[in-house]
């Protein structure tokens, strides 16, 4: 018998995780599994443990491991060379600082087979808090039901408006509104559709890619099921790439801001959801259609306002930014003034936005980066006293 799952585990500099995360891929209770590890270049002992994990595959688990080792090339280059190499009929991806149950693979495959749906979503857990989507399992075939998910998948507060879909009153709170819908490691998606629709992980960008990934596998899906059951373990990382000092994520967002904008063109103007290789003019703002499902727009500008707000924090005030005072404020003023954030500030429906975001878009609207500043430090402080 064929495999059943492939399992795709991008690994960077991973050696403190990656016993644990191997331990539970290989307690699982489906046996017909695969295990692709990816070294993307890493400078610590992480591709001898992944070669050791493979020469003793038939000994410690039996389940066949591959092993792929490149440069240093990123997540997402990492993953599509696990995806080039993948015999199975699903894929499922998981990062060597996270775990699973024992029941990830056989239950997310078997309700996959079930359902015949190109996209499952299933539940996680995050440092002991429950990541779960709705109180019940089920198959989305609506269209507009997909396109909600679309949407939350740039911005998880949009689920709010997704009442057909019976979505946990949870979106109402302010602390319970980051459900991982954006990210590929609570999925399990059907190797032939992701190949019959040309997807991989857009390599180009250089933040954001998994959810670009899933904003457009997404509006290639007639069909997405979500199991009710929480299979896989979220280990926050402090030290992941996504939380560090980076002073180029301004052109890195504005790479990702391009692409969705890109798609939302195409969709409005009746195309393929998609297309890597199509390029547009950059100076092309995201123009509203009423060919053009309206969400579609309200959650890329609530998108580009939460891509702001991480700036603040990533970049513009920064304790590692080894500019003063003066000239954090000049860089997140001539940010502001960027026509992508403009846009955004100026168009957003403010009530879709939570809180701290709305705050954001207040001092934004003044026009005042040092107004931006004081609401940084207030919300970094509020942060370490909770």
């Amino acid at each position: 018998m064929g495999v059943k799952v492939s399992v795709i585990v991008p690994v960077y500099n991973a050696k403190a995780y990656l016993d644990r995360c191997m331990q539970h891929l290989l307690s699982q209770t489906l046996s017909e599994i695969e295990i692709i590890l990816v070294d993307d270049g890493s400078t610590d002992d992480s591709l001898s443990i992944c070669r050791n994990y493979a020469a003793n595959a038939k000994k410690i688990g039996g389940a066949v491991i591959k092993v792929i080792h490149q440069s240093n090339q990123g997540p997402a280059a990492a993953r599509n060379a696990g995806l080039f190499c993948a015999a199975g009929k699903w894929i499922a991806f998981v990062d060597p600082d996270d775990y699973v149950s024992p029941d990830y693979c056989r239950a997310s495959y078997e309700y996959a087979e079930t359902t015949d749906a190109d996209i499952v979503m299933f539940d996680a857990v995050r440092e002991k808090e429950p990541l779960v989507l709705a109180d019940d399992s089920m198959i989305i075939e609506a269209q507009d039901h997909i396109m909600n998910l679309r949407c939350a998948i740039l911005y998880p507060y949009m689920l709010r408006y997704s009442t057909n879909l019976h979505i946990k009153d949870q979106y109402q709170s302010t602390h319970k509104s980051d459900i991982a819908i954006a990210a590929p490691w609570n999925k399990l998606y059907k190797k032939s559709f992701l190949n019959d629709n040309n997807l991989i992980f857009p390599e180009q960008l250089k933040t954001l890619d998994d959810m670009t990934f899933n904003y457009l596998a997404f509006g290639c899906s007639p069909k997405v099921a979500y199991l009710h059951r929480k299979l896989y373990h979220y280990c926050f990382n402090k030290k992941s790439i996504t939380n560090k000092y980076d002073p180029d994520r301004i052109q890195k967002d504005l790479e990702v801001f391009k692409m969705i904008g890109d798609d939302i063109r195409s969709v409005k103007s009746g195309g393929k959801s998609h297309d890597f290789e199509k390029s547009y003019d950059n100076n092309e703002l995201v123009e509203k259609s009423d060919n053009c499902d309206e969400s579609l727009y309200i959650a890329y500008y609530a998108r580009v306002i939460k891509s702001f707000a991480i700036l603040c924090r990533l970049c513009f005030f920064s304790p590692m930014s080894p500019y003063d005072l003066i000239q954090k404020l000049r860089i997140a003023r001539n940010t502001m003034n960027m026509k992508e954030y403009a846009e955004a500030f100026d168009n957003i429906d403010i009530k879709v936005l939570e809180p701290r975001l709305k705050a954001v878009v207040f001092v934004a609207r003044m026009k005042s980066p040092f107004g931006l500043y004081m609401l940084h430090v207030m919300q970094s402080t509020l942060q370490r006293i909770l």
